[in-house]
């Protein structure tokens, strides 16, 4: 047993493509390798919410990072970039109406 590279699941030596994620396994497919965290099911619900609320993004982001799928990573790693993006813009905007 092997782990797929796309989704961590546990898959067969000689599979060709994973039972999980339906991701092809051969080394020749490099489109497959690049994970955006658009590709996400809870992208927008998740930016929507680091951008009102920053500091539950961060944890969220946090909490995503740990997981095991590149996917989930991907979308930790934007939560986390977006989530300080908004922290400084509120803060200017804060201050500007100060």
């Amino acid at each position: 047993m092997k782990k797929c590279p796309f989704c961590a699941e546990d898959i067969q030596d000689d599979a060709v493509k994973c039972k999980h994620c339906s991701s092809l396994l051969n080394e020749d497919n490099s489109q497959n390798t690049k994970v955006k965290a658009s590709q996400h099911t809870s992208y927008g619900s998740i930016s929507l919410l680091c951008f009102l609320l920053p500091a539950i993004g961060i944890i969220l982001g946090i909490v995503y990072l740990t997981k095991d799928k590149l996917v989930d990573k991907k979308l930790g790693e934007h939560a986390i970039a977006f989530s300080f993006l908004a922290a400084i813009l509120w803060s200017v905007i804060f201050f500007i109406l100060l």
